[in-house]
């Protein structure tokens, strides 16, 4: 049998955090109060909320869009398109769908059609109405990419670094300039939703073409 003697010199405990200018600091914060503070912390979530309503409005204007299309796509942008979408399917999908034509009625056929079907609108609409980049916005959507606290002039380096990570900016923001221009002479009719409902509607959307 051991015995162990023990001295006990002190017993603390925990202490409430207290919000103040001294809890700012020490999350690196560059917050002026605490209201800028709230903010600061608020924002991502409403940038993300911001996010999935402009990718739910893209989605139904390009699929009104699509419904319009009845003109036919050449025969190698189909087989292209197709090829991508079967390349970028996860494995257990792509053994199903790697052997697909374009001549084949499944789902992913339709949906390379409709992706290039779109498309060609898009370029069109951005020709015809001399749509040009907006760099300040595509700044904006850069910038909205970055996490909390990190420099925006150090994202900003480090995104432009890879040429093929700015062509994609570019065309998003593209996309998005086409899609305002093109509700722009659209009747809209606006519709006020939850958080919890243009997440759902966003995750249709997105199921809307299932591999099957």
């Amino acid at each position: 049998t051991v015995q162990f003697e023990t001295t006990i010199k002190t017993a603390e405990a925990p202490n409430i955090l207290e919000f103040n200018n001294d809890f700012i600091s020490h999350m690196g914060s560059q917050a002026a109060d605490l209201n800028a503070l709230k903010t600061e912390l608020i924002q991502p979530q409403q940038d993300q909320l911001n996010n999935t309503l402009t990718q739910l409005t893209k989605m139904r204007v390009f699929e009104a869009c699509g419904k319009k299309c009845t003109f036919e796509v050449p025969r190698v942008l189909f087989e292209g398109e197709l090829k991508n979408l079967i390349q970028a399917l996860p494995e257990k999908e792509y053994k199903k769908c790697k052997d697909l034509t374009i001549d084949d009625t499944h789902k992913l056929v339709k949906k390379a059609q409709h992706n290039l079907q779109v498309s060609l609108v898009i370029r069109q609409i951005m020709l015809d109405h001399k749509i040009e980049l907006d760099t300040n916005r595509l700044k904006s959507y850069i910038l909205s990419l970055k996490v909390p606290y990190v420099d925006d002039q150090i994202f900003l380096d480090w995104y432009l670094e890879q040429p093929e990570r700015l062509e994609q900016a570019k065309a998003v923001v593209l996309e998005e300039q086409v899609v305002d221009f093109i509700l722009s002479k659209a009747n809209i009719v606006d519709e006020t939703i939850s958080k919890e409902q243009a997440e759902k509607a966003h995750k249709k959307e997105i199921e809307s073409w299932p591999i099957q």
